[in-house]
């Protein structure tokens, strides 16, 4: 059954390179953490929100487009790119 809608991780367009995918809420999350740990290092290891955690989870989010590294379970493969364009 297909998803009607994109998750944030590994997709892929055709036989071209994997690239990441991130949904708007999982890239606010991820930018508030960024700029959390640019703002106060120190924060992130004593942030009880998880800037850590999410640093951790976004850097194994833009890892899983190295190929090999995700499993074809988690690989959102799509038609070529060109296919997906409107016309």
């Amino acid at each position: 059954m297909a998803n009607d809608r994109p998750e944030t991780g590994t997709m892929q367009f055709g036989d071209d390179w994997p690239g990441v995918f991130i949904r708007g809420d999982n890239a606010f999350a991820f930018a508030m953490a960024l700029r959390n740990a640019l703002e106060d290092p120190t924060r992130i290891n004593r942030d009880v929100i998880g800037t850590k955690m999410m640093l951790q989870g976004l850097a194994d989010t833009l890892s899983s487009s190295v190929v090999g590294r995700t499993s074809k379970a988690d690989l959102q493969a799509l038609k070529p790119f060109d296919l997906c364009q409107p016309e």
